[in-house]
């Protein structure tokens, strides 16, 4: 097998055990020597930078960058995407959560030999939750990107939950939020899928991706609803998305948003808020894809 180098790019937001606990996953489960982890702390404002920065200090095998203020989702991990591509010039970027675990066993052989089966911009592979559930990936297998009056809608929609959470009325919000989450047994024995929309907490970035889009993800969302975005991109370029369930990863979920934001209503309308925007740009970014094809 032809030796490729492998960067994992971590964004970490305070939560510094989670991101310890991380790396200390990729070390024991990534099989291979030849890789870097680049931490980014995007600008926390506890002690989280000082902390990773002196636990990995002697640490030939891990990179930690500071931001000066919060990038949010895309530009921060792109801090880390740019430097990896710069200095290791990687065959795969691994963009993944800080509260991410790695549990399975070579995950390098089994990147390696996934992209030889089917050559992909971009792979996911199955995540598991903290109460057992599959869950996120892929966020649909629907395999063709949102159409306008779908996003439309999500907007629409999104505005009316949106006002329910500043009222307070949660309750409301959770009655018109569709609960995605599916259990192991139903969907562990699917097949590959290609081109559907990957989940944002774990994703793979080949050479194909990299040599296309050296600057990362597209920087124009904050935080959340990159994940239908990066498939429209990763389409209209001719290339393809991939999902696996034959490796599992351990998603804790949100330990960075729930470290920020303690109360649940404040939670929900940064999430909402977050979304409505990033609808926003995906619906200008479809219009322009279209315009294109005029």
């Amino acid at each position: 097998m032809e030796h490729k180098h492998i960067s994992f790019i971590i964004l970490q937001y305070m939560a510094s055990s989670e991101t310890i606990s991380c790396v200390e996953s990729i070390r024991e489960h990534v099989g291979t020597d030849n890789y870097k982890i680049i931490i980014v702390d995007n600008a926390s404002p506890d002690n989280a930078y000082q902390v990773i920065a002196e636990t990995f200090a002697n640490s030939l095998d891990t990179v930690v960058l500071k931001t000066e203020s919060n990038l949010g989702f895309a530009k921060g991990n792109n801090v880390g995407y740019q430097y990896a591509v710069k200095h290791f010039q990687p065959d795969f970027v691994v963009l993944l959560n800080n509260d991410v675990l790695l549990f399975q066993d070579d995950f390098y052989g089994f990147v390696n030999r996934k992209f030889d089966e089917c050559p992909f911009a971009v792979f996911g592979p199955m995540i598991l939750t903290k109460d057992g559930a599959y869950t996120s990936n892929p966020v649909s297998f629907d395999n063709s990107p949102r159409t306008e009056d779908k996003v439309l809608h999500l907007i629409k929609k999104n505005k009316i939950k949106l006002v329910l959470a500043k009222l307070h009325l949660l309750k409301f919000v959770r009655k018109y939020t569709r609960n995605y989450k599916k259990s192991v047994g139903e969907l562990c024995y699917l097949e590959d899928s290609i081109n559907v929309c990957l989940h944002g907490s774990f994703m793979v970035f080949s050479k194909q991706y990299i040599g296309s889009f050296p600057q990362g993800l597209d920087e124009r969302t904050f935080m959340y609803g990159e994940e239908p975005l990066l498939q429209l991109h990763v389409l209209h370029a001719g290339m393809k998305t991939l999902y696996s369930p034959n490796y599992i990863v351990y998603h804790k979920e949100d330990a960075s948003t729930d470290a920020a934001l303690r109360g649940s209503s404040r939670k929900m309308s940064f999430i909402l808020e977050n979304n409505i925007k990033s609808e926003y740009i995906y619906l200008d970014t479809l219009r322009e894809y279209k315009r294109q094809q005029v």
